[in-house]
């Protein structure tokens, strides 16, 4: 009975910390509202998700509040700068894409929130094969210092949550250890794999 109003416990919790950081209180209002969010969102999607949520590392989830709730100050700060003119420069927008290596939806989608949330950011779209993420930067100065953010500030925590562990970038040109090229013959093996037991049942329909 308990396991069917509270499918994702952790998922309830995490909500829950992810609504109070975006509203930016602990109002006895928006904490109720919080735990409502956070009992009715994954009772009402239990049968959406692919797989339920195992987070590995809660410590590290501690680490990503955190980090979480110092961007969405410093990003408010920002953009409160722009939109009061305190900067005489002109501010490009525009979108750009990054390069992901993490495919857990919940990790997925977990970034998608903290861009959003964080003032200045938000979430545009992500390809099919989830190797690509699109955001839109209100100011748009460098790319690869938004680059390094989402890839080395939020994906490498993300990665040690939901997936294996934290997942380590190359500079461009750098050549692969043996065991990274082990495992992408491996994911290259069960791709092909899954594209060819896809092909098969679309035939036998």
């Amino acid at each position: 009975m308990i396991k069917r109003l509270f499918p994702a416990p952790v998922l309830s919790c995490f909500l829950l910390v992810i609504w109070l950081i975006i509203n930016q209180t602990v109002a006895p209002s928006q904490i109720l509202l919080g735990v409502v969010l956070g009992i009715l969102g994954p009772w009402l999607t239990r049968e959406t998700r692919p797989f339920r949520v195992h987070v590995r590392r809660p410590v590290a989830a501690l680490r990503l509040m955190g980090r979480v709730a110092v961007d969405i100050v410093r990003s408010n700060l920002q953009v409160a700068a722009i939109i009061l003119g305190h900067r005489r420069r002109s501010v490009e927008s525009g979108f750009m894409h990054i390069p992901l290596k993490m495919r857990d939806p919940h990790a997925l989608a977990a970034l998608g929130c903290i861009i959003t949330g964080c003032p200045g950011t938000v979430w545009a779209g992500l390809t099919e094969d989830c190797s690509t993420f699109t955001i839109h930067v209100l100011d748009l100065r460098d790319e690869n210092e938004w680059i390094d953010i989402v890839q080395n500030r939020y994906e490498t925590l993300l990665m040690e949550i939901f997936e294996s562990g934290p997942v380590h970038y190359r500079f461009a040109g750098a050549v692969p250890s043996q065991g990274e090229q082990s495992g992408e013959a491996v994911l290259t093996t069960v791709a092909s794999s899954v594209r060819a037991g896809a092909a098969k049942s679309g035939e036998n329909r």
